[in-house]
Order: structure tokens, then sequence, then C-alpha cells
């Protein structure tokens, strides 16, 4: 089963983090729908950002147990701020695609126009 999350950026800053040499931008205060292991990923980059600038003198480590919890209260805790509660999911990838455009047009999103010709490639030239 795919799964998508929200990342969300309750920050005051934009965040900027990589996955696969691929950059995602996330605007302060604003959310973006991508894939659950995309966006858990991306969070655990932003805590460290944001654990860091608070200056908290723990040891945070993003180590996790055996059902994927981290094991660091405080890290996880940092972590869950930035991570929806509403999880999108769908029995392949593909599926999921279409699930995360269908959810991004819930959300409010512009709607892109898109025109296209029914037999579009047995039209005679």
């Amino acid at each position: 089963m795919a799964t998508a999350l929200y990342l969300r950026n309750v920050s005051d800053e934009d965040f900027i983090g990589q996955w696969d040499s691929v950059d995602y931008k996330v605007k302060a205060g604003e959310s973006v729908l991508l894939q659950s292991h995309i966006a858990i990923h991306l969070a655990k980059h932003l805590a460290m950002r944001e654990i860091g600038r608070a200056n908290v003198n723990a040891v945070i480590n993003n180590h996790v147990d055996e059902n994927g919890r981290f094991t660091n209260e405080l890290f996880r805790s940092e972590v869950e701020k930035y991570i929806s509660e509403d999880e999108i999911s769908a029995e392949t990838p593909e599926k999921l695609e279409i699930a995360m455009i269908v959810e991004k047009k819930k959300a409010g999103r512009p709607k892109k126009e898109v025109v296209e010709e029914e037999f579009a490639d047995l039209k005679v030239k």
C-alpha cells in the first residue's frame, strides 16, 4: 500500500530539503503533499534545523525502534510538528499519484487546464 502525507513548514523561514538529488521547497507556513517516505525524510531534516536554531542542549538522534518510531522523545515530538496526521492511501504507487492529485485539488490548488482531444492521434493531416 502506497501512502502520502502533508509536510508542514510551521517555522517562519522557507525550507529546502533534498530527496534523491531533487530539491523540495516548502515555504514558511505552507504544506505540500508528498509520498510518505519523502515527507518523513524531509521532516527529520526540518526538525534538526529547528532544534539546532533553538540551541537545545540535548543529545539528539534519529534512531527508530522496531515499530518505526523515533526513540528520542524530543526528536519525535519535533518531527511530528511537521507531519500531518491525514494520510492518503492507495493500493499502488500509480494510484497514489492519482489520489495525491485529487487531494491537492481538494486543498484548493488552482486547477490546471488540460485540453485533450478525443482520438487526436487518428486525425488526418
